[in-house]
């Protein structure tokens, strides 16, 4: 998913997505992954009140698909050899993503994989899901579960930060880590038991669209 960021709109190889939502979408993601540290909740509250207001529940939605997308391409999604791992971790995400109960309906989840498989499979996620049906109001809280989760786990692989300035201040590319596709075989030794195994904190709840 080679992106760039602009002014008015990011552009994934299917379908163009407000900037705004996907800095909205990550923002939610912040909260999240934050956990007791509330110092900045005010400030990333306000705007993602603001870009609700501005583009909608459906906007923002599609907002956190694109980074899903882009996330998960950083360890190898859509790449030759990634259905070898896709299933594993497939299974694994939405083992976690039901830990966060608390903030998500559980009616969304089928989406949210199927957000992840078809990635997995190389296709858009942000176009199929615009061919998917109608965008429950809550379906966005359930795939900015996924997304922190995804994000965590990019960054415990390549370092605090490494999802973020890929997708929200894009750098030139680079390949996924070679040993994250051969360990995600090997139970033993995979990578994706690096992934939180608790859900969020319970004083962490999504602030109102």
């Amino acid at each position: 998913m080679a992106a760039r960021l602009r002014s008015t709109a990011m552009t994934t190889s299917g379908a163009r997505v407000k900037v705004g939502a996907v800095q909205a979408a990550w923002d939610q993601v912040s909260i999240l992954r934050s956990g007791d540290n509330q110092g900045a909740w005010p400030e990333l509250t306000k705007r993602i009140a603001a870009a609700t207001a501005i583009h909608g529940t459906g906007e923002l939605l599609r907002g956190t698909a694109f980074p899903i997308g882009g996330a998960l391409e950083q360890i190898g999604a859509g790449r030759a050899g990634s259905q070898q791992i896709a299933e594993k971790f497939t299974k694994t995400l939405m083992d976690k993503v039901v830990q966060w109960a608390a903030v998500l309906e559980p009616s969304d989840l089928p989406m949210v994989r199927r957000v992840v498989t078809v990635t997995f499979a190389g296709r858009d996620p942000v176009a199929w899901r615009d061919q998917a049906g109608p965008v429950p109001d809550s379906e966005p809280r359930a795939m900015t579960c996924a997304l922190a989760l995804i994000a965590d786990f990019v960054d415990r692989v390549d370092g605090p930060g490494a999802c973020e300035r890929a997708l929200i201040r894009p750098r030139r590319p680079r390949r996924p880590r070679a040993e994250l596709r051969r360990n995600c075989c090997n139970s033993s030794s995979c990578p994706f038991t690096l992934l939180p195994a608790d859900g969020p904190p319970v004083s962490v709840r999504p602030r109102p669209s």
